[in-house]
């Protein structure tokens, strides 16, 4: 590997990832990727209603490889607030740096949501932030881990089916 990274924004809703991340896109060596803006991009709509996330993480994730193929670096801008979301991009072998919004406290968080484009439901805003932060501290995330140096990276060769059998169905 290169000295090529990724850059995950983490924090709720309102916290001033995107802002960040514009901010810093507009330097050329970064490029910003928002899931909200695929959604809004193919489906008309960044919340509610029915969203096809599969199609989200497709475009989310070979963006962000045309853009370290393009030698920027990508800045994912994003929630990230289950482990499982920050261990899909180590999953591509690049270093993975995470800079997180945290320490706001729901009534700014609300205050935030409330004026900005893309109002996020309350209810929801209420539920995230019992669910990631720390209780009694003012709004930080709970922890999340970046795999040790050594993560190794698993390599698949794609399914190429073989036409000379008859198809086979899995149940």
């Amino acid at each position: 590997m290169t000295d090529k990274k990724i850059i995950l924004t983490r924090g709720l809703m309102a916290s001033g990832k995107s802002t960040w991340a514009k901010q810093m896109a507009k330097d050329p060596s970064f490029a910003r990727v928002s899931r909200d803006d695929i959604r809004l991009m193919t489906q008309d709509t960044a919340y509610g209603g029915p969203i096809d996330e599969d199609l989200v993480t497709k475009i989310e994730t070979e963006s962000v490889k045309a853009i370290l193929n393009a030698g920027r670096t990508p800045i994912v801008d994003a929630m990230h607030l289950y482990q499982r979301q920050i261990n899909r991009w180590q999953r591509l072998g690049y270093p993975v740096e995470i800079v997180t919004f945290d320490g706001i406290d729901l009534p700014e968080l609300l205050f935030r949501n409330g004026i900005r484009t893309g109002v996020v439901p309350e209810h929801v805003v209420l539920e995230k932030f019992d669910r990631f932060t720390i209780k009694g501290s003012g709004g930080s995330l709970k922890p999340v881990k970046l795999s040790p140096k050594d993560f190794e990276v698993a390599s698949f060769e794609p399914y190429v089916p073989n036409t000379r059998h008859p198809a086979a169905f899995i149940f």
